[in-house]
């Protein structure tokens, strides 16, 4: 399972630096790619297998708000959607779940930023 994710930046698409949009693809997709290009030859080899990648609502739909996050959980959508075509004859399985909120460090620093306009805890 892949579960790893960052917001990155909460500005404007045309405000982001390429650090800022690379840090966040570098966790959010890449860290998807490497789990998969790694984990698919044991699958391969065992006669089938499992992916299930962590995506977001936001992978979804977009938002008014934190265009890189919405980007890379957009990307694991389609990347698991691609490998699912690409591994079914190998019996490897590859799904994408795509919550909504879920009460984390990430929402509290949403919420308390964008809504409450504090400092988060």
């Amino acid at each position: 399972m892949n579960n790893a994710g960052i917001e990155g930046a909460n500005k404007p698409t045309h405000e982001v630096s390429e650090q800022e949009w690379d840090q966040v693809m570098a966790v959010n997709v890449k860290g998807v790619f490497l789990c998969t290009k790694h984990a698919v030859p044991h699958m391969q080899n065992a006669g089938s297998g499992s992916i299930i990648n962590i995506s977001s609502i936001y992978g979804l739909v977009g938002g008014p708000d934190v265009p890189l996050y919405h980007a890379s959980k957009g990307a694991v959508r389609l990347m698991s959607k691609t490998d699912a075509l690409t591994y079914a004859g190998d019996r490897i399985r590859v799904n994408s779940i795509h919550p909504g909120f879920v009460w984390t460090s990430m929402v509290d620093r949403y919420v308390s930023e964008k809504i409450l306009r504090q400092p988060a805890r």
